[in-house]
């Protein structure tokens, strides 16, 4: 399995920001059956990532029916029908919480990402498949995978020497950015830290990388006073430099955050939210030629909510025909309903309409990630039950017409 990892040309689809060709992004969104022995069952389970293996679709996240959180992987061939890898201790579980957070598929297999804090803190964590069938955890490196305090991996890409993941470190107090870097996907590295690309006051995180740009491009958010959106770019993984902001595009007066980056369009595109201090949130849309230059798309109404509504945009993926975004739409925590944007361009942005109601469902449903697969659209999510004191995985389609 490790020399099938190492075979890293021909990149294949990665986490919520896939480029595929010859795709319609016009549709209605539905979602599949709520089929209670794969997507639900007491506590919570969620699906918090999503890529395209093959002809397979694999999802990821968490369950946390016996109380602590165990990683979950679910696999569909059509993106209809659903099945739910069976539980692993030794893969998928162990004492504390183990939680998947990002994957990438590669034409050897796929690499997920996440955390464990089975040895007391919160440690990075990874998870390898050739086939989204069969896993296998990396075993625990604490001068790779942990350390002092707490450390996540949120999301990976292929590139670099091979892999690269972003997530944050919270060994100093407050977090900061960390990266780490592997050849083959199971023996992992952690970039020295540097304070001031990675660091300063305040928290730093990353929240998505995609190979792309100068070589490798993460975004995220920097909480220094309200909070601004963030880019690094490095050439190869291992050397890393902080996007300047001196015309304010990424930050300014308010909180804006950058969560998701794909490429197409002008070059690249980042999709988040913003708060200007005097409206709710609203999606946010970033545009860049090279990673290293950024335009913010004019904030208007299909990027808002209604009145008293907010919106947050927290995936995005990309094709020959444009791309789509996904996220949530929330009234004050009361509701929250999933929320699709398309753009042919990455520059105009229309919102989705959803005429019968099928997205706005009474109670909570978030869609966290978004892939552009062989037979349609599919976002994955999470919807309140119960009294929204739990949650339930949850998925959405609009089927290859």
């Amino acid at each position: 399995m490790r020399t099938r990892f190492a075979l890293l040309l021909g990149i294949g689809l990665v986490l919520a920001a896939c480029s595929v060709g010859g795709d319609d992004l016009s549709g209605m969104w539905s979602p599949v059956y709520d089929d209670p022995g794969v997507f639900g069952g007491s506590g919570d389970q969620r699906m918090s990532g999503l890529a395209v293996v093959g002809e397979d679709l694999i999802a990821v996240g968490f369950d946390s029916a016996d109380g602590d959180a165990d990683a979950v992987v679910w696999r569909s061939r059509d993106g209809m029908v659903w099945d739910r890898i069976p539980p692993d201790e030794a893969v998928f579980g162990g004492d504390g919480d183990q939680m998947m957070s990002g994957a990438v598929a590669t034409d050897s297999g796929v690499v997920v990402v996440g955390s464990d804090t089975s040895g007391g803190d919160q440690d990075a964590a990874v998870w390898t498949s050739v086939d989204g069938l069969s896993w296998s955890r990396v075993p625990h490196d604490e001068g790779g995978l942990g350390g002092d305090g707490d450390q996540m991996m949120w999301a990976v890409t292929a590139g670099g020497p091979g892999f690269v993941a972003v997530g944050l470190d919270g060994s100093g107090g407050d977090s900061d950015v960390a990266v780490w870097t592997s050849p083959d996907g199971f023996d992992w590295s952690r970039v020295p830290h540097n304070d001031a690309v990675f660091g300063g006051t305040g928290n730093q995180w990353a929240a998505d990388v995609i190979a792309g740009g100068p070589g490798v491009i993460a975004v995220g958010n920097d909480s220094q006073g309200y909070g601004d959106a963030a880019v690094w770019t490095s050439p190869d993984g291992s050397a890393w430099t902080r996007v300047s902001d001196e015309g304010q595009v990424l930050g300014g007066f308010g909180d804006q955050t950058m969560w998701s980056v794909t490429l197409g369009g002008p070059g690249v595109v980042a999709v988040g939210w913003a708060w200007y201090g005097i409206e709710q949130y609203r999606a946010a849309v970033w545009t860049s030629p090279d990673g290293v230059t950024w335009t913010q798309v004019p904030d208007g109404p299909n990027l808002r909510g209604g009145v008293g509504w907010a919106t947050f945009m927290w995936a995005v993926a990309s094709s020959d025909a444009g791309f789509v975004a996904v996220g949530n739409e929330s009234s004050l925590g009361l509701e929250t309903d999933p929320a699709v944007w398309t753009s042919p361009d990455g520059l105009i942005w229309s919102r989705v309409a959803d005429p019968e109601g099928k997205l706005a469902r009474p109670g909570a449903q978030t869609m966290a990630a978004v892939a552009i697969g062989p037979d349609g659209l599919v976002a994955v999510g999470w919807e309140g039950v119960a009294g929204y004191t739990e949650v339930d995985a949850r998925v959405w389609m609009v089927p290859r017409k």
